[in-house]
């Protein structure tokens, strides 16, 4: 049965009950149903996918040349809007209905010197 909110067993006013955070950043239930996959081979690292990403979840690496080289995305920080697949001239980055696991599995840790500090 659901529960059924009154004046009895509302919670207190003003509260939050759960409140969001800047510890978890976990963005995935804001995705709607999509989200970008990444194929390495095909990409020519020119960035205009990271210019156009307003949450800065692609994960780039510094290569031994001093070329920077795109390593993937993080799918903790994505919400999903596709505009760094609107944007690659090249289809390295090609939208993806999203299933059970697959934001884990092609994940890419932005941030891997945090991931165990929660």
């Amino acid at each position: 049965m659901p529960r059924i909110w009154g004046y009895e067993t509302a919670a207190i006013g003003g509260i939050l009950a759960t409140p969001g955070n800047t510890i978890s950043n976990n963005l995935a239930a804001s995705r709607m149903g999509c989200l970008p996959i990444f194929e390495l081979e095909k990409c020519i690292h020119c960035g205009i996918c990271d210019m156009v990403c307003p949450d800065y979840c692609l994960v780039w690496t510094q290569a031994a040349n001093q070329e920077i080289h795109l390593q993937g995305i993080d799918y903790r920080y994505c919400k999903g809007c596709l505009r760094c697949v609107e944007s690659c001239s090249t289809g390295a980055l090609r939208r993806k209905k999203e299933m059970p696991c697959l934001a884990e599995q092609q994940r890419v840790k932005l941030f891997p010197e945090l991931e165990g500090e929660v």
